[in-house]
């Protein structure tokens, strides 16, 4: 494995390599205190401060499963089995450039612990990846062998619905999250997934099935395509407008719901913006948690 250049871009999502500047969190942009921080973030600054052959492992691409050929959006399955404490973490993912320099972005982990990675997947404006036919079975990744993150059911108060807002390749950490079934403690669970196409909405299938059968409620949401059956706009309009809670068919509101975010920075400053007309707040009751990329 090449440790000798290095650079890094941040984020937990499948959007790669668009080349902002290192942050000293990957997640909120703030400093580390590695003796009152909580687990994952302690481990989080050992895999920052570490050196790269320390603290990933190699990984092979085992399959590659192309939902959106226009876009680019796929699936990479990989060989490795990353450290996991809850679904909905992320890993740090290091990949060879062109100019022979190894590139690190976050990425949240679509498969839950214990289970080989799964990766969601686009390539970014100013990508390391750049075309992603490059990734392709038999290539080879570098994983931290820790997952990180807060983006789990444990910073989640239980609540009659469980709201998990997601945005593009934001998609993965909810589908973790979602592997083993609904969450019991939980009376409903919505699941809205925004894209611009409805060739996005990564794993439709598997979740419109798990609606059939479950607690389940399933609200794809596209904002491209005038044709589309269903919300169309976007996550936060939708919810002044109170079409989320009338597709779903249950409140939107403080004191019955609890929501996960993940997306754009835009996009969860603006749906947590909606989320407090709505009467949710962050603290102290960490009814919302986000995570952006």
């Amino acid at each position: 494995a090449q440790t000798a250049r290095w650079r890094r871009t941040v984020g937990p999502s499948g959007r790669i390599g668009n080349g902002r500047p290192e942050p000293t969190c990957p997640s909120q942009g703030e400093m580390l205190d590695s003796a009152r921080a909580p687990r994952w973030r302690r481990r989080l600054l050992w895999s920052l401060m570490s050196e790269p052959s320390e603290r990933f492992i190699q990984a092979i691409v085992l399959g590659r499963e192309i939902i959106d050929a226009s876009s680019g959006l796929c699936e990479l399955r990989l060989d490795v089995v990353p450290e996991v404490a809850h679904a909905g973490q992320f890993v740090c993912v290091g990949v060879e450039a062109q100019d022979g320099v190894m590139v690190e972005r976050f990425i949240s982990l679509a498969s839950p612990p214990g289970a080989p990675a799964r990766l969601l997947v686009q390539p970014g404006d100013v990508g390391f990846v750049g075309d992603p036919s490059r990734l392709d079975v038999g290539d080879v990744l570098h994983v931290s062998a820790v997952a990180a993150g807060q983006l789990t059911l444990a910073e989640v108060p239980a609540r009659p619905t469980l709201w998990l807002l997601a945005a593009g390749t934001g998609l993965a950490p909810m589908a973790a999250i979602l592997a083993h079934g609904v969450p019991v403690r939980f009376g409903a669970v919505v699941l809205v997934h925004a894209v611009r196409r409805p060739g996005q909405l990564a794993y439709r299938a598997a979740f419109e099935a798990a609606a059939a059968e479950s607690a389940l409620r399933y609200l794809p949401v596209v904002s491209g395509d005038g044709d589309f059956r269903g919300p169309q706009g976007r996550i936060p309009a939708l919810i002044d407008a109170g079409r989320l809670a009338e597709a779903a068919g249950v409140a939107l509101d403080g004191p019955s719901s609890a929501a996960l975010i993940c997306g754009s920075a835009e996009m969860v400053v603006d749906v947590r913006a909606a989320l407090a007309r709505a009467g949710l707040d962050c603290d102290p009751a960490r009814r919302i948690v986000v995570t952006e990329f």
